[in-house]
């Protein structure tokens, strides 16, 4: 339901019927709820740091998946989690940077 930056997709879904469609929205929302609330749980060790950490939420995201769908030990969330931390920092609004859009491949070179 997600993409890599976390933001959710409403606008493709896996279905045609309403039903499946609203199951989907509600599993995505449930996915998200259930990110927030492991994210929320996990302590960061605050050394003497320069700025402030938080979590990414997108790889935390994948790493929910990842439990729900049997890839990951419970114990080793946390751990993951607490690994994939990011830095705030404030007054910072830089434009971001675009990646080039790669020109779609001819696959006319297989029909020989």
């Amino acid at each position: 339901m997600w993409e890599d930056n976390s933001k959710p997709r409403l606008l493709k879904f896996h279905s045609r019927k309403s039903k499946f469609v609203t199951q989907e929205i509600y599993a995505g929302i449930i996915m998200y709820n259930m990110t927030i609330v492991i994210s929320g749980c996990i302590t960061i060790k605050k050394k003497s740091i320069k700025y402030e950490y938080q979590i990414q939420i997108s790889t935390a995201a994948n790493i929910v998946k990842k439990l729900l769908t049997g890839g990951v030990d419970p114990p080793s969330v946390e751990i993951l989690l607490a690994r994939n931390i990011s830095p705030i920092r404030p007054n910072r609004h830089y434009p971001r940077k675009k990646k080039s859009v790669k020109a779609p491949v001819n696959f006319m070179y297989r029909t020989s």
